[in-house]
């Protein structure tokens, strides 16, 4: 590698401030240089693509140097990285604190200890957060004390079975709690039965949204299954199914009466030619009896199921599943009236 005279001077000037070395440095793998003492650090590569503005796909290849001592990833006040040479507080979270903001996006930089959510306890007044990167948590106890928070948004995110206990337990303590959603890199199931409360359940939640990516809804299968519903068609059978539950997975779902609007997502199976959650909901794996006590669900959506016009829709499992759940419940399914699913 070459390194040219022209960067190593910028990247000394921007550990200085005048002659005084720099509590908070601002991060950019362009320009800063950062001195090591003498020993021995763990190297390892992080490769990723991206695709730029037209299209054109790039590979970044990122060397990540792990221990270094006096040197301590951190964000400024604006979320910008820098490095300290001490270990202390995230300037970030300190002024979402001070300033009583309403929203903030929290990591594991702003948690300084990676393996422990205590840090977020601090936004009293939060009523959007989004979560980030946080894998194998096992206590998600800090998380139920924010008596404000309204909505809670996970990115890239882990709940396995291990965790999900904990994570739903103080995800229904939240009081105000309104909105939950994830991106679809995400991953969360649904905790053991045995063990959870009966009585514990959101009392304010009325949506749960994974938020899917174009290009995954846009996604086709190969041609010998070009004619199969449902998103992600290239990707290994029933990956996306796996990775997040659906709403009715939820533990108590049957007890969440706010729920306005239940969202379902089918995914591309080979054995079944309308999808994986038409599939399960054809074969009774939802009791439809449970949507008589959600008083005020007014939809449901399956997205990942396709069609322009309801006559579209004449014997298939999609109509069989719609004219079974209106047996129970009065409402629009894909925004398509009962009146017109008798029709068809």
């Amino acid at each position: 590698m070459e390194i040219s005279t022209d960067l190593i001077s910028a990247g000394v000037s921007e550990l200085f401030d005048g002659y005084k070395f720099k509590n908070d440095i601002d991060f950019s793998l362009t320009k800063i240089i950062l001195p090591m003492n003498k020993g021995s650090y763990p190297v390892y590569l992080h490769c990723y693509d991206t695709k730029d503005s037209d299209g054109y796909e790039n590979a970044y290849v990122k060397i990540v140097v792990e221990g270094i001592k006096g040197c301590y990833l951190n964000k400024n006040e604006k979320g910008k990285l820098i490095a300290n040479k001490i270990n202390k507080e995230s300037p970030y979270l300190r002024n979402v604190v001070d300033k009583k903001l309403k929203y903030a996006q929290i990591d594991k930089i702003d948690l300084r200890d990676s393996k422990s959510l205590k840090e977020i306890e601090k936004l009293k007044d939060i009523e959007q957060l989004v979560l980030a990167n946080m894998k194998y948590i096992k206590d998600w106890t800090p998380l139920s004390k924010l008596k404000k928070l309204k909505h809670l948004h996970l990115d890239t995110c882990i709940i396995d079975w291990k965790t999900a206990t904990s994570f739903f337990k103080n995800l229904y303590k939240l009081p105000k709690l309104e909105r939950f959603t994830l991106n679809a890199d995400s991953y969360l199931i649904s905790p053991p039965s045995l063990g959870f409360p009966k009585n514990l359940y959101p009392k304010k939640l009325k949506d749960f949204e994974i938020v899917i990516p174009k290009e995954v809804k846009d996604d086709k299968p190969t041609d010998e299954f070009i004619n199969h519903k449902g998103y992600a068609g290239s990707y290994d059978d029933l990956y996306f199914m796996h990775r997040i539950l659906q709403v009715d997975d939820f533990p108590n779902f049957e007890k969440i009466k706010t729920f306005e609007k239940l969202r379902y997502y089918n995914y591309f199976t080979k054995n079944n030619q309308e999808g994986g959650v038409i599939s399960r909901l054809a074969n009774g794996y939802t009791d439809f009896n449970i949507f008589k006590k959600l008083n005020k669900l007014k939809d449901i959506w399956i997205y990942g199921y396709d069609f322009k016009k309801a006559e579209e829709l004449k014997n298939t499992s999609f109509l069989k599943v719609a004219k079974e759940i209106l047996k129970y419940k009065k409402l629009r399914i894909n925004g398509i009236s009962e009146k017109t699913f008798k029709s068809l």
